[in-house]
């Protein structure tokens, strides 16, 4: 492995434990462990050439100079920025075609949901709270529309 792609693999480590055990989300242990499978099942195990076209791209625009390490934190992480979208995109479209699997293994979809559907019901939850607490009715009426279409269309 280059040193390129095992420093970048590295920024992965770092920002998905800075993801993980970021409080804002409020993790279930559930819900953490499915995050964290689900990253690591859709996001690595590709080329990374994207993410690392990045880093390369980063590192042209200072014109040969070598890049300090925060420089090539931030670069990697925009680079993860690319990867993560990427595997968002190729998690649609194995929805949309059908697929079964993507990369010699099944696709994510068709994985059992059991942690998923734990952590859909804790978000449907959490949101369903928000909106009651909010002081305008004709606000939750809005929102609580918008939501009940939002979870019908998944189902």
């Amino acid at each position: 492995m280059t040193d390129l792609k095992s420093r970048f693999l590295q920024v992965y480590s770092v920002l998905k434990s800075e993801l993980l055990n970021d409080p804002d989300f409020e993790f279930t242990d559930d819900s953490r462990h499915w995050v964290e499978r689900m990253l690591d099942y859709n996001v690595l195990g590709g080329k990374l050439n994207r993410g690392l076209s990045v880093v390369d791209s980063y590192k042209l625009l200072k014109l040969g100079k070598e890049l300090t390490d925060d420089e090539m934190f931030l670069a990697c992480s925009l680079g993860w920025c690319i990867e993560w979208l990427q595997a968002y995109f190729l998690v649609l479209d194995d929805i949309m075609d059908g697929s079964h699997t993507r990369r010699g293994q099944p696709c994510w979809f068709r994985m059992p949901k059991d942690a998923y559907l734990e952590y859909e019901q804790t978000s449907y939850e959490k949101i369903t709270n928000s909106i009651e607490a909010h002081p305008s009715k004709a606000v939750q009426a809005v929102l609580k529309s918008f939501l009940a279409k939002i979870y019908k269309r998944q189902k």
